[in-house]
């Protein structure tokens, strides 16, 4: 993530799934229950589909948006970018990136 980039978070995020299948080079897809997700107005957020994980930049409903610019949110993180089934579980994923940001999201600029 770009300095000064924050990043979204929610508690209480349901476990759901994709409501169709999408390939490796997809930008957008939808979930079956959006429930506790963030809608990236304060930045991006992390999902974790099968062994991959997604940086979505925004959500309208079921609707997700996936970062494109500068550098794809699919396969963040050292995962394989990879096309998706409907069977796959979706969860909301706190990630090292997360970790990472988190003192510079608090103010401490010394991380």
């Amino acid at each position: 993530m770009p300095a000064g980039e924050r990043f979204s978070s929610s508690g209480n995020a349901v476990t759901t799934a994709p409501t169709s299948n999408f390939n490796s080079a997809a930008t957008s897809f939808s979930l079956a229950a959006s429930t506790g997700y963030p809608d990236g107005t304060t930045g991006p957020f992390f999902l974790r589909v099968d062994s991959e994980t997604i940086k979505c930049i925004g959500r309208t409903g079921t609707a997700l948006n996936v970062k494109t610019t500068p550098t794809s949110g699919r396969g963040w993180e050292g995962t394989s970018a990879a096309a998706h089934t409907t069977s796959p579980t979706v969860n909301l994923v706190f990630t090292y990136t997360d970790l990472t940001l988190a003192p510079l999201q608090s103010g401490n600029t010394t991380a």
